[in-house]
């Protein structure tokens, strides 16, 4: 049995139910293909979300993980791990942009890897003002976040501006 903080697994999914739960097909770059990956979707599994790798068009990789109890950061070392110890010992040259191309994609695409809705529904007896105000204020500092060239970047300036802040 998995425990909470273990994010990947060696779980095994029949043919049919991996088809069945597929989810979202990334696309394979020319740096992700020179490590000799084939495929790479996110799947539904039960309750788990999976990231699913084919490596030399036979091995698989999954990275099973529940997308409400792990972290962006998490779920990346995670990937890379479990990269690792399925492709062996690769140049690096050739390892890391393939890594970056499939960090980029996973986050460019966190509202389906995560199962993020930021639907604001006041519609719901929803009359805490504070509620209202946070959703809109989330929805405001995501769509900065969406719109930035450098967005990683600018949050770790925001986080420490707000370090210094605090720390004063």
């Amino acid at each position: 049995m998995k425990s909470k903080g273990d994010l990947s697994s060696s779980k095994n999914l029949n043919e049919e139910d991996k088809y069945k739960y597929k989810n979202l097909r990334f696309e394979i770059t020319e740096n992700i293909s020179k490590i000799e990956i084939t495929e790479f979707n996110l799947c539904k599994h039960e309750s788990d979300n999976v990231i699913e790798f084919t490596i030399r068009g036979q091995i698989k990789c999954y990275i099973y993980f529940l997308p409400r109890k792990v972290s962006m950061t998490n779920l990346l070392k995670d990937v890379r791990k479990k990269l690792t110890q399925n492709l062996g010992s690769k140049d690096n040259q050739v390892f890391e942009p393939a890594m970056s191309d499939i960090e980029t994609q996973i986050i460019n695409n966190r509202k389906e890897v995560f199962n993020i809705s930021f639907n604001i529904n006041t519609n719901d007896n929803e009359t805490d003002k504070y509620k209202i105000k946070f959703k809109e204020d989330v929805l405001i500092l995501r769509k900065q976040f969406e719109e930035s060239s450098q967005p990683y970047r600018q949050w770790q300036l925001k986080v420490a501006e707000k370090f210094v802040f605090f720390g004063k």
